[in-house]
């Protein structure tokens, strides 16, 4: 079993879609099919089963997750250290951005802060999925995330910062019939949802902040209109494509889009996202980035 194989299990396992984990992982899906068939073989044990809603993990399947996981894990740290100690090497920082999200002004001069306090740090900013952030957090493949709060929850050990509290909104087409007003409730947004093509993230990345009526329709399958995304991108080319509404928050790169209208849910709980990071990471550049992070929020604070 090699690194890039465990890689590959642990990303099919936590999207449970063959065809996401290999576009995430930019494979073809007959070649990521092929992968988990050699692990199959290896291992003995059928590690995966197909049905009504796409993949599961099978008993045996659970069991060699949680084991590959810690051991990915561990070799992830393994090679993070050995890289802070290499000859030659530079010190890294790696930072994850929830994907179609814009970030703050204070992330921004948090990084920007972190190269000038430390010349040579190489640096790597990149945007990924909310399921994604998740992973890298986990096995320890990136140092930060900026992510909306509930992924924080599902990773062992993770700590945040808080950064930023936003509002809930809908997105849609400039030509989709919404309601002539401002701002939208839930009720208007389960109606939406009821009639026409609505895309989300799945609801317990957002938590609470739906209110009763929409969780009950996406999850009672109540609507036929109702779609989650893989991903924040596929939720971006649905909008864009006037395709359908979708649930998104205030920062959104939709919202900062010509021809996309953004309304503000007012009922709905504001979404918070945060700096996340494991609290056994021992990179010395996370613990700068992050009091420098501190330093531009409580900067933030005064000046407004």
């Amino acid at each position: 079993m090699t690194s890039n194989q465990m890689r590959y299990f642990l990303e099919v396992a936590e999207r449970k879609n063959m065809t996401a984990a290999a576009e995430r992982l930019y494979l073809a899906q007959s070649t990521l099919s092929r992968q988990i068939g050699l692990l199959e073989e290896e291992f003995g044990a059928q590690l995966f089963v197909r049905d009504k809603s796409g993949l599961r993990l099978t008993a045996a399947g659970e069991v060699f997750c949680d084991e590959v996981r810690a051991i990915y894990e561990r070799e992830q740290g393994l090679r993070a250290k050995l890289d802070l100690v290499g000859r030659g090497r530079p010190e890294t920082f790696q930072l994850a951005v929830v994907e179609e999200t814009i970030p703050p002004e204070a992330l921004v001069r948090a990084v920007r802060a972190l190269r000038s306090a430390r010349p040579g740090i190489a640096v790597t900013v990149r945007p990924m999925s909310i399921h994604g952030i998740f992973m890298a957090l986990d096995t320890g493949s990136i140092d930060a995330a900026y992510t909306l709060r509930n992924n924080v929850d599902m990773v062992p050990d993770a700590e945040f910062l808080p950064v930023a509290c936003e509002r809930m909104c809908l997105a849609a087409d400039e030509r989709a019939p919404l309601p002539d007003s401002p701002t939208l409730t839930e009720a208007e947004v389960a109606a939406l949802a009821e009639s026409t093509e609505f895309y989300m993230i799945e609801p317990d990345i957002f938590g609470d902040r739906i209110g009763p009526r929409l969780r009950g329709q996406v999850n009672h399958d109540l609507s036929p209109h109702v779609h989650f995304a893989q991903s924040d991108g596929q939720i971006t080319m649905q909008v864009l494509c006037g395709l359908g509404t979708a649930l998104v928050h205030e920062s959104h790169r939709l919202g900062r889009t010509p021809g996309i209208r953004l309304r503000p849910v007012v009922d709905a709980a504001p979404v918070e996202l945060v700096a996340a990071y494991r609290s056994q990471n021992e990179n010395p550049a996370l613990s700068a980035f992050l009091e420098l992070l501190g330093r531009e929020l409580n900067a933030g604070e005064v000046r407004a």
